[in-house]
């Protein structure tokens, strides 16, 4: 996928096709694009793997997922993409490991919009509209989710937020706390989290549970529109979203809201 966005660099993505797709030719299907897709699907990359594509084999075999494709967007050095700045929203700066970094998420959603959803509809039997259209992501990549859902809701009807980076936004979730919530919120959260970037399990939870408080109070209604999942003793990393993987999957593509 090329790029026509300033400082967001083209790359390959990776797709998942659901069974059948080939020989169902009249169906269309929901969306889930993933960030930090180089960990998305089996074998997954140095952080490990999220399995996706093989826990989605079997929750849709159980009945308990609808069909779906599934597209995994990678970053990092190989692609020329920097994954701080792309994942933190505009406005707000940080220092990792000694070195400044801007948001610069809107461009990288323009990416999204402009070059990346546009082939794919095209190429592919998505069904297009906000309410199929969905997005997830885990810490850097789950403050990217809740940004989206929050700005760009006319696209992104749900968001899947895994143990996102909030302390990297302050002045993000400053705004955010007095905003309205838009899309769908699925957001996930271990009580045992810790990164690289901000150390406190306490930080990370309390700012999840914080950021929940304010979709109750936007008028999510709670289970429908926004789900609260506290893992006892869950991580901070790939094993630990895999193990939530089914749960999202199953409240987000619920195959009761497929009309067939």
């Amino acid at each position: 996928v090329g790029s026509t966005v300033t400082n967001v660099p083209g790359r390959p993505v990776t797709i998942y096709l659901p069974r059948g797709y080939a020989q169902n030719t009249w169906k269309k299907y929901p969306v889930v694009y993933f960030h930090d897709g180089q960990n998305v699907f089996f074998p997954g990359g140095p952080f490990g793997t999220w399995d996706a594509d093989r826990i989605a084999n079997y929750e849709i075999s159980q009945g308990r997922m609808r069909e779906a494709i599934l597209v995994a967007i990678p970053n990092g050095n190989a692609y020329g993409s920097n994954r701080l700045e792309e994942y933190l929203p505009d406005g707000d700066s940080i220092v990792y490991q000694g070195s400044p970094y801007s948001g610069k998420a809107d461009a990288y959603a323009r990416w999204m919009l402009d070059n990346l959803l546009p082939p794919l509809d095209f190429n592919f039997r998505t069904l297009g509209d906000a309410a199929n259209t969905l997005t997830a992501g885990s810490s850097m990549g789950g403050l990217v989710c809740d940004s989206l859902g929050l700005t760009r809701a006319g696209r992104f009807g749900t968001v899947g937020i895994f143990s996102p980076a909030y302390w990297a936004a302050d002045n993000y979730m400053l705004a955010r706390s007095i905003g309205p919530g838009t899309a769908r919120a699925f957001l996930s959260m271990g009580t045992a989290e810790a990164s690289a970037g901000e150390s406190s399990s306490n930080v990370y939870w309390q700012d999840a549970v914080g950021a929940y408080s304010s979709f109750v109070r936007s008028g999510h209604a709670i289970n429908r529109d926004g789900l609260f999942v506290g893992v006892p003793g869950g991580l901070h990393n790939e094993a630990a979203w895999a193990r939530v993987l089914p749960q999202f999957f199953a409240w987000a593509l619920d195959p009761w809201r497929e009309a067939n």
